[in-house]
């Protein structure tokens, strides 16, 4: 059980679908609101992406990662926000790939699906997948990190273990409460 697609499963159609359909809603609500005007954190997470796109040190006293994040997602776009906004639907796309991966290692296809289907749809997830917020991007590493966790645990590769805790470590640099 490793995760992967084996073709011609109806379960394997539903999380493909379920992916093409979150994929959908998140892509049209991040082009919906792409000229919104950014409010509270959304700020200053903008502005301290604007400075690490321009060659600026991260700001100290928020947590670098998510500053590092906005500025690949603005200079990939040209200084634009979508940009930032589109990165994380796909971060919002794999996050749900992975959950479905460890709802099924847990407890098999169609508790996978089930998880899947509830995080590609659940109102706070999709919001957060087009606001500028930290949200998105720690989600990801947490769920990847739990996991290669769980792989580690089946198989017993140290890589996994170790890829597990920079994931971590890398979660506590987008969020400080990580």
């Amino acid at each position: 059980m490793d995760g992967h697609l084996r073709p011609g499963t109806d379960l394997n159609r539903g999380i493909l679908l379920v992916l093409l359909a979150s994929g959908l809603l998140k892509v049209l609500l991040a082009v919906g609101v792409a000229d919104l005007t950014p409010r509270y954190d959304e700020v200053e997470f903008l502005e301290f992406g604007r400075r690490v796109a321009a060659g600026e040190a991260p700001v100290l006293w928020r947590a670098p990662g998510y500053q590092s994040f906005v500025a690949a997602g603005l200079s990939l776009a040209g200084g634009d926000v979508l940009g930032v906004r589109l990165l994380q639907v796909l971060l919002s796309i794999a996050t749900t790939w992975f959950v479905y991966r460890l709802g099924r290692r847990l407890g098999g296809e169609s508790v996978g699906l089930a998880a899947a289907a509830f995080l590609a749809f659940y109102p706070s997830h999709v919001a957060f997948s087009h606001l500028l917020w930290a949200e998105t991007l720690f989600l990801f590493l947490i769920v990847l990190a739990f996991e290669r966790v769980l792989v580690f645990r089946d198989s017993e590769a140290w890589r996994d273990a170790l890829l597990a805790g920079a994931l971590l470590g890398a979660a506590s640099l987008v969020r400080s409460m990580g």
